[in-house]
């Protein structure tokens, strides 16, 4: 065969499997949009059955054979999105190739024992309930890691299954300047920023009519993210989310409350954000690794993008304010400026990293970071946690969890072995500070031109999908320099000060 055959031979199983995946993705969307509540064990088998076919397809020694074939070609012949696609398929095959079968039984295993443990130790607030299955993910991890990645730090190899090539020491440096202006911005804040009324954000009597809200939503996710409704939907569900099919079946969700209209609103944006990725992926290399989203902080950073760079700012509220009271006339007729600083208060008293506001969150995301990388270079042991836990909130946000449950017990991502994943949600925070610090993408945010910023973004960022190194490359191409984390402090350092008028 030629190369170009062998290479077409090649992409026609992967893209089965993303087929594959878009069946897995249209039944979970269905489970948790629309499905009948007594359907959950039938649609768990229809899942697994599907797992298991698309796992035997991922690891078809077929993929070996045709990718050794391509390896001792010249592989200058293909072009660079085609050889960066050769590269990826490989690392993603030797992943599952190398883990053996008792592994990843265990590691299944451990994730369904795991999370029901997490649930039991959180409800009675008992760490040391969960810290067995803690301890049991810290040594498969290592023990997988040192499999697929042999050269690599632990934690590096763990961070690059959701940030790749992007290691501890790079995200300790960058976290390391967040962190030295935060905890004494929060300090400064607290003991001498103005009240921020938020009354405005809530209404207990008449309320916020969820359908009201839903048709809203849709308008402003279609005028400002930009989203499509022939090829995408809005649904609810009990927690936000997106699923990308095809970039021509993105389907989000969101969610209301009665009380208030910001929380789905916010909501709405941040999914749209991610749809908008999904949505303007490169179509020339359809479910080829190539052509999907370069890194879980990358993701991240496009809903952040639209929710904190554009719905929490002036301009949207300025724009925005006379649709919202059209929607809902009962709100109080407050100038644009009242409502843009009740969006933006901070709560300085919540222990919550789920509910925490942009000013707190990353505190919360470096703490974490902190311990998994302590837990995996031997500097810190599972049965410290608690005590390790509560004293790192007390240093960098001023608060102290009084139990397990608001402290280390709170988030289920170590249940089911996630490491590494927490810092891409502040990643993802960084780099969409540093793509809003264009002075284009700035002057369109301010004249609510989000066409423009959405075609920036697809030519920018989302059609180049996977076939730049890595974070740092895609914001050198971007913004014309890598990482920077001076624009995402000096970002909130300026918004804040604004808000609670320090100067």
């Amino acid at each position: 065969m030629s190369l170009r055959q062998t290479y077409t031979k090649l992409t026609s199983l992967v893209l089965k499997a993303h087929y594959l995946r878009g069946i897995n993705g249209v039944l979970e969307w269905d489970q948790q949009v629309v499905m009948p509540p007594k359907s959950s064990d039938v649609r768990g088998e229809q899942m697994a059955v599907i797992s298991g076919m698309l796992h035997d397809l991922e690891t078809d020694s077929s993929i070996n054979e045709y990718l050794q074939e391509l390896e001792k070609s010249d592989l200058n012949e293909l072009n660079e999105y085609e050889r960066k696609n050769v590269y990826l398929i490989r690392k993603d095959y030797d992943k599952k190739v190398k883990v053996p079968k008792n592994l990843v039984e265990e590691c299944s295993k451990l994730s369904s024992t795991g999370f029901q443990c997490w649930v039991e130790a959180k409800k009675e607030s008992n760490f040391s309930k969960f810290a067995p299955i803690l301890k049991r993910w810290i040594e498969l991890r290592k023990e997988i890691a040192a499999l697929v990645h042999p050269k690599l730090p632990v934690y590096d190899a763990l961070l690059d299954d959701y940030e790749p090539e992007l290691t501890t020491d790079q995200i300790q440096s960058v976290f390391d300047e967040v962190k030295k202006v935060l905890v004494p911005l929060i300090a400064e804040i607290r003991k001498n920023g103005r009240a921020v009324d938020c009354s405005i954000l809530k209404d207990t009597v008449t309320g916020f009519d969820v359908k009201k809200q839903e048709e809203l939503n849709k308008r402003v996710a279609t005028e400002v993210a930009q989203f499509s409704f022939d090829t995408g939907r809005l649904d609810v569900s009990a927690h936000p989310f997106t699923i990308g099919i095809s970039t021509t079946d993105v389907r989000i969700t969101s969610r209301f409350r009665n009380d208030e209209f910001l929380q789905g609103l916010a909501g709405t944006i941040h999914e749209s954000g991610h749809a908008l990725y999904e949505a303007q992926l490169n179509p020339d290399h359809l479910g080829q690794p190539v052509s999907q989203p370069l890194s879980m902080g990358f993701h991240e950073s496009q809903s952040l993008f639209w929710e904190r760079h554009v719905l929490l700012s002036k301009s949207f509220w300025e724009k925005q304010w006379n649709n919202i009271r059209s929607t809902f006339p009962h709100i109080r007729d407050s100038p644009p400026e009242e409502i843009y600083q009740a969006a933006n208060a901070l709560d300085f008293d919540n222990l919550i990293r789920v509910e925490a506001d942009e000013v707190t969150y990353p505190l919360h995301i470096i703490l974490r970071f902190e311990i998994e990388k302590g837990l995996f270079d031997g500097s810190i042991n599972v049965d410290d946690l608690p005590t390790i836990w509560n004293q790192k909130m007390k240093d960098y946000l001023g608060i102290e969890p009084t139990n397990d449950s608001t402290g280390v017990l709170q988030d289920v991502h170590w249940s089911s072995g996630a490491f590494g994943y927490f810092p891409t949600y502040t990643l993802g925070a960084m780099y969409a500070a540093q793509l809003a610090s264009l002075p284009q993408i700035d002057e369109w945010i301010k004249k609510a031109e989000y066409g423009e910023i959405c075609k920036w973004l697809g030519e920018n960022v989302h059609k180049k999908g996977s076939v730049t190194l890595n974070a740092n490359k895609l914001l050198e191409e971007a913004t014309g320099e890598k990482l920077n984390a001076s624009h995402f402090v000096k970002y909130l350092t300026e918004k804040y000060n604004d808000v609670y008028k320090l100067k």
